[in-house]
């Protein structure tokens, strides 16, 4: 959302309308801008470029990790009025402020996606008519296919445009989607033409309904849109709005995304809309900004939780809607196959929202699985059909109040391809949860196991300067009164000589409990620093953490450093008994980009909120601190480790030496110089294939 009341609160040029008065000198102006845009007599840029300043920062990052940005523009009728049909300098100021926001975002970051009127049907829309907004549509929709056309020819790319409308507040199709569908080819002189198009997708928004109502809003969308464009592709469908309920919703209730019904009700919710043949879905919203009219100070339909207070007001935690969302992001990814279950008709899974996916790069598949309702559900899993190799290792990943996106389990398949927990192959998946299985198809090796090198606990405040590294417990807390009892947890690992990339599954083993008995949970990450050692480190020296924070309950307190950088957040620990259990998180992809095969893992309890809902309760204060157990004196902590198959035992899979390196699979010394293909591809570097022996 980027308000033209921020980015030009004023006339960037006067006076009002640039001398435009009729439908000639605006197009007169229009190409003479079109010819030159960057020359100031037709666009202050330096007006512009100093008030698009506050979204550069966050665009550029968008942008450089390959997200496709959608702008909402929404430019009212006080901010950018046409008073009439005759109003053609109003009509002006319209189309440069489209063009002039265009041409800078599409320049800059690429942005090929937008919208131009925010719920033009609301009652809160200024009461503007269809036909106003119709004109308004067409000026900016012209105005920013003209601005990116002139991006691509000046700049050498080869942007997109792809104009959203209408994005109604109700997920009805008559009156405002029948309008902007049959005029999609008008343009703004009055002049229909099959070439020109004032949109190129339907954007809707819609809450509080039932997952079964979100799906059938989008069917009945897609029918009604395909009926109105008979003879041409329909427009893709977007949701570009949704969440369980809106912000107003949220406010009347004391629920929030953090509660069973109401996460479990998400996962359902993304699972159908999938299934119905959605192009785009938008949650909204990212964080829950403050907004001092609501009861409780903020909009719960954020999926995160932020500082409102203090810049550069940092993200905290994460609700498990949107864990929930993050296990559906990675599980049914655009581009693969997906598979979609029927609510069977005796009822056995009428409890359950159901979706697989297919990657054929990795070759995994993926069942997401929501039990929305109030009992636990038993499922088994017949994977014959994808032809899973027997005693293939599978990863089950939960949303729950005792796994906020953790590992369950790893399973596997048994000979009858029914996936198998270790004990039964009935699962039962428990009321108001979400799952996601990770089913790998390629034949694996036989899972190893690796014992942590080292681990140790850093105490901040007073205790800074003190090392840790003999203590046979590691605390992780947050104490909000005193910094001196702070604490954070590092572990480290030596993996053997393995090609990474042949890894299909990996996790982080540790046995933790809450002590005292309560609720503890903390955040782990993966770092790119892993030069510290046991029995040196302190937090004065530690790598990734703030030095000199204040102690505290509020997000401005956290202690995390390089959070998203040199730190990567790879999920969350939760103990909730004061017996210690194991607790497992999925670390696959960090093991992967290890190239110097030492992971180095650092785990905090810092606050996620600043104000605790429903109670309102001041910060984030857990009472229990997570106690894991360290390597002194025990078998923990350790990795656990699933690669493809490695019939020769060298370290590198048989796909890998036939596809990658043309080695023997079969023999483990291909050149037969003493060394292992292993050791020589991963350690030594030369070619395995060649006698290379070292002289003694």
């Amino acid at each position: 959302f980027i308000s033209p009341a921020k980015t030009e609160p004023a006339d960037d040029l006067a006076p009002w309308g640039d001398g435009v008065s009729s439908d000639a000198t605006f197009e007169s102006r229009k190409a003479a801008l079109r010819s030159d845009p960057l020359n100031a007599t037709y666009i202050n840029w330096t007006y512009f470029n100093n008030n698009f300043a506050e979204w550069t920062f966050p665009l550029s990052q968008y942008r450089d990790m390959g997200l496709q940005i959608m702008v909402m523009c929404s430019a009212s009728e006080s901010l950018l009025p046409i008073t009439s049909s005759t109003d053609y300098a109003g009509r002006w100021e319209l189309w440069q402020h489209f063009y002039a926001s265009a041409f800078h975002y599409a320049r800059n970051f690429d942005v090929t996606r937008y919208q131009m009127f925010n719920e033009p049907d609301h009652p809160n829309a200024g009461g503007i008519t269809q036909a106003e907004w119709l004109l308004r549509l067409q000026l900016a929709s012209d105005a920013i296919q003209s601005a990116i056309s002139d991006v691509n020819s000046r700049y050498g790319k080869s942007l997109q445009p792809n104009v959203h409308a209408p994005v109604t507040s109700t997920p009805t199709y008559s009156p405002w989607g029948n309008l902007a569908v049959d005029n999609r080819h008008l343009n703004y002189r009055g002049a229909a033409s099959n070439s020109f198009w004032n949109m190129r997708s339907y954007a809707y928004h819609q809450y509080n309904a039932t997952a079964s109502g979100y799906f059938q809003t989008s069917s009945g969308m897609q029918t009604s849109i395909a009926a109105d464009m008979t003879g041409e592709t329909p427009f893709p469908l977007c949701l570009t709005e949704f969440n369980v309920h809106n912000a107003f919703t949220f406010d009347s209730m004391p629920d929030t995304l953090d509660y069973p019904e109401k996460y479990a009700r998400f996962g359902a919710i993304v699972c159908e809309l999938a299934k119905s043949g959605l192009d785009e879905m938008y949650c909204f919203k990212f964080s829950q900004t403050d907004d001092t009219s609501y009861t409780y100070g903020v909009k719960k339909n954020g999926m995160h939780y932020v500082d409102n207070d203090n810049a550069p007001n940092s993200h905290g935690g994460v609700t498990k809607a949107g864990e929930a969302y993050r296990l559906f992001a990675k599980g049914i990814a655009p581009g693969r196959v997906m598979k979609d279950y029927t609510r069977a008709s005796d009822g056995s899974i009428d409890a359950l929202d159901l979706r697989a996916s297919y990657d054929a790069v990795s070759r995994k598949y993926f069942l997401y699985s929501v039990n929305e309702s109030a009992n636990s559900i038993p499922i088994s899993v017949d994977t014959s059909a994808w032809n899973i190799p027997t005693n293939n290792r599978v990863l089950l990943e939960e949303v729950s109040e005792s796994r906020h996106g953790s590992v369950r389990t790893l399973g596997s398949v048994t000979a009858d391809k029914t996936l198998f927990d270790g004990t039964v192959n009935l699962w039962q998946q428990p009321a108001n949860t979400v799952w996601l299985w990770t089913i790998p198809s390629k034949a694996q090796q036989a899972e190893e196991t690796v014992l942590v090198a080292e681990d140790t606990m850093v105490k901040d405040g007073s205790n800074a300067g003190i090392n840790y590294g003999s203590a046979t417990s590691l605390i992780v807390r947050n104490d909000p009164t005193n910094n001196a009892n702070r604490s954070a947890a590092f572990f480290k690992f030596n993996l053997p000589p393995i090609y990474l990339p042949d890894i299909q599954i990996a996790t982080l083993c540790l046995r933790t409990r809450a002590n005292p008995s309560g609720t503890a949970q903390g955040y782990v990450y993966g770092l790119d620093n892993n030069t510290w050692s046991e029995n040196t480190l302190t937090w004065t020296n530690a790598p990734n953490l703030k030095k000199g924070k204040a102690a505290g309950n509020k997000i401005a307190n956290r202690v995390i450093d390089g959070e998203g950088t040199t730190a990567r957040i790879l999920g969350q620990l939760v103990a909730t008994s004061s017996t210690p259990s194991e607790k497992i998180i999925d670390v696959t992809d960090y093991l992967r980009s290890q190239p110097n095969r030492v992971p180095s893992f650092l785990i905090t309890q810092d606050p996620r909120w600043d104000v605790s809902l429903p109670s309102l309760a001041v910060g984030d204060t857990q009472t229990s601190a997570l106690e894991i157990t360290a390597s002194e004196g025990s078998t923990d902590p350790y990795l656990r480790i699933v690669r493809l198959k490695d019939t020769d035992g060298d370290g590198i899979s048989d796909e890998a030496e036939t596809g990658t390196f043309s080695t023997n699979p079969n023999d483990a010394d291909s050149d037969n110089d003493g060394l292992s293909d292993g050791n020589e591809v991963l350690v030594l570097l030369p070619n395995p294939n060649l006698n290379t022996a070292p002289t003694i």
